[in-house]
């Protein structure tokens, strides 16, 4: 059994506690011993009025009682625990009060004395109330046949002390999960014999050990930030701290500034990794785009091939229909003269309309560019990508960079200068 006890005062506050149900599954008021009022907050308000007329700041005593997990008590054996330590205490004729609570399943028991005595309006005296209090227990055990149970854990089942208020916010700040960082600085402690494999052990989780202004060493994690070694992260006291780590010497420990300097010097190195990947990454993606776009001018290309083609086609089929209707014109019958001649000057103004058309569409067939087949445009761009490609691999990574900087600085000109001239029209 474990019994814990302490002197407290704000009655009101305690009073919630004991009879509020939220936390708990259950909480049942047992006993109300000596307070002729119908409430225990009403109570415990009667108590601190008569403390007034005291000098007692802390008038109620507060004891809990709790059994192993699994064993089971009922009311009257409860009540026989808190009558065993109230005659150890030397508080049988103080008022008190019972209450049981009920959480997961498991009941436990909480004793409030009056510590004010009404006949001589003195607080009892509550000196070695600890070592009472585990005596009762270890006495409750064997009369109940109940499991021991120690009143506090070993030295490895102690939890840590709760991060400070500017720990807890320098976290907060970088983002950190400053439990899972002292849970780590734990961990590396309790697996390492010595100095040196406590460094190693901190080095596998991200952190360095360092030489501390206010202490012999700390732990600095990866965003910079530094954390004690000693009771906070540890459970470990200064001297358990001194003479585990007596095999390293101090002077060869870097400090804090050296470790944040050497941690930004390899944060800048990982950038520029990356920032090398992604420019290839980059380079690899326009040359994609830029095979793209070649497959897309060469479909261009073959369609409009095939469309002079077909243009071509087109103007020799009139030529022969032309031609045709000639020769149908030339073979109309002599009996109508006037017929013949009107049909031979149209024909003559056919043929003059044709020869200046034909002379026109020769001058602009002369005049504009020869049309390339696709095969030759094909081949012209795969010889200057072949060359450009070339071109490239004798350039150094460096040249290459610059090279595409400075094309992007005139792509990005001449969005400047669009943009200008839309604005002009726009005006």
């Amino acid at each position: 059994m474990i019994i814990k006890g302490k002197a407290r005062a704000n009655g009101a506050k305690l009073a919630d506690y004991l009879l509020k149900e939220q936390k708990n599954e259950r909480a049942e008021l047992l006993e109300m011993r000596g307070w002729n009022v119908p409430t225990l907050k009403d109570a415990f308000a009667y108590t601190e009025e008569i403390t007034r007329a005291t000098q007692c700041e802390n008038p109620f005593y507060h004891v809990s009682f709790r059994a192993a997990p699994g064993e089971e008590l009922t009311p009257e054996q409860w009540q026989h625990c808190a009558d065993k330590l109230e005659k150890r205490l030397g508080l049988e004729d103080h008022h008190r009060a019972l209450v049981l609570h009920t959480y997961k399943g498991e009941t436990h028991l909480h004793v409030v004395w009056d510590r004010i005595d009404d006949r001589t309006l003195k607080a009892a005296e509550l000196s070695f109330d600890f070592f009472k209090c585990k005596e009762v227990a270890r006495e409750l055990e064997r009369e109940l046949g109940l499991q021991k149970v120690r009143n506090h854990k070993r030295e490895d089942e102690r939890e840590l002390a709760a991060p400070s208020f500017g720990e807890d916010q320098e976290a907060r700040r970088k983002g950190q999960d400053l439990k899972e960082t002292r849970a780590a600085i734990r961990e590396a402690w309790e697996k390492s014999e010595d100095g040196r494999s406590f460094a190693a052990a901190l080095k596998e989780r991200g952190l360095s050990l360092a030489q501390g202004e206010r202490r012999d060493f700390v732990a600095v994690d990866e965003r910079g930030s530094v954390h004690s070694i000693g009771k906070r992260t540890t459970g470990a006291t200064a001297a358990e701290v001194r003479e585990k780590l007596s095999d390293l010497d101090r002077e060869r420990i870097p400090t804090v500034e050296k470790v944040r300097e050497e941690q930004k010097r390899e944060l800048a190195k990982e950038h520029d990794r990356e920032n090398l990947i992604e420019r290839a990454k980059a380079e690899l993606t326009k040359e994609a785009e830029r095979e793209e776009q070649k497959k897309r001018e060469e479909s261009r290309a073959a369609k409009l091939g095939a469309t002079l083609y077909d243009r071509a086609d087109m103007v020799s089929m009139q030529r022969d229909a032309m031609k045709d209707l000639g020769e149908r014109t030339k073979e109309r019958p002599a009996a109508m003269p006037q017929a013949k001649r009107d049909d031979d000057r149209q024909e003559q103004q056919r043929r003059e309309m044709g020869d200046d058309e034909n002379k026109r569409r020769q001058t602009r067939e002369e005049e504009k560019p020869r049309y390339k087949s696709v095969a030759e445009r094909v081949a012209e761009d795969r010889a200057r990508s072949i060359a450009e490609a070339d071109r490239r691999r004798s350039l150094t990574p460096a040249q290459r960079l610059e090279e595409d900087r400075q094309r992007d600085e005139r792509e990005r000109q001449l969005d400047r200068s669009g943009r200008e001239r839309g604005r002009e029209r726009e005006r």
